[in-house]
């Protein structure tokens, strides 16, 4: 009887490793180096093909591999890898047809319904002019097909307050990320009574600021910096922001804050 009972265990491991498919498991890192464009887009134009494809499977008694393909236009709202042709591409990918049924243990596919207003995080191999196939393969789409990180998360805490002070120049530096890919760098230049109205030129420090990539290129900051005052018990600290958009906390190794054409580096804060 234990007989039996091994060789019906062993049949069993046998039959479900026979139906088993090794998927890899990729990183966003991996994904971003394997890909030839990242973007976040959102879907705007579903058009089936007269493509059909096997992915590779194999057939069965109770499965023909058959998956329909497809092209979906997307509406690229921002850049992280690459350089695409216009703010429109085409991803080139396959769906299941529920008429033709699924393996089990089957490929991860995408589809996207015709009013999707949802945005997408996209890593891409080039196929063809202007369109792409996923990074990860058409098996396991959806690997490389990602719904795109909330538009306000914050990837540092709140106000990082970096080690940076000169002494009747610069009274602290503060950097914080606003939404995707936008950092701000606070450079308090002085302060004064509630009474007393300070402007721009009642400082006269001159500054300037850039952040560091980590391949050794600089990142300007995007237009004039702001001139701001906040209320602090009977006080108002005075600051410069700079804001730096299209880079994101990753890229980035390092602040660079120039006074009277002193420069002070700090790291950005892990």
């Amino acid at each position: 009887m234990k007989s039996r009972i091994l060789l019906g265990l062993v049949l069993l491991v046998f039959g479900l490793s026979a139906q088993a498919r090794t998927v890899r498991l990729w990183s966003d890192a991996e994904l971003e180096k394997a890909s030839d464009l990242v973007v976040i887009g959102q879907p705007i134009e579903v058009k089936d093909l007269d493509e059909t494809n096997s992915l590779g499977l194999d057939q069965s008694e109770s499965f023909r591999p058959k998956f329909r393909g497809v092209e979906t236009t997307f509406k690229v709202s921002d850049v992280l890898k690459g350089t695409p042709a216009s703010d429109h591409i085409v991803l080139h990918h396959f769906r299941v047809e529920i008429g033709w049924g699924s393996p089990p243990n089957g490929p991860d596919l995408i589809s996207f319904g015709s009013n999707n207003t949802n945005e997408y995080l996209l890593y891409l191999k080039d196929d063809g002019i202007n369109r792409y196939a996923p990074t990860a393969g058409q098996i396991d789409a959806g690997l490389s097909i990602k719904p795109a990180p909330d538009p306000f998360q914050t990837w540092l805490s709140s106000n990082q307050r970096l080690d940076l002070t000169v002494p009747g120049k610069v009274y602290g530096v503060t950097l914080s990320q606003q939404g995707w890919k936008v950092i701000v760098v606070q450079v308090q230049v002085g302060s004064a009574k509630d009474s007393e109205h300070k402007s721009e030129s009642s400082f006269g420090v001159p500054l300037q600021v850039w952040l560091l990539r980590t391949d050794g290129t600089s990142v300007l900051p995007r237009g004039k910096p702001d001139f701001i005052g906040i209320s602090n018990g009977g006080y108002v600290d005075y600051s410069m922001v700079y804001t730096f958009a299209k880079v994101r906390t990753q890229d980035v190794t390092g602040v660079v804050v120039s006074v009277d054409g002193e420069p002070y580096y700090r790291q950005m804060p892990k």
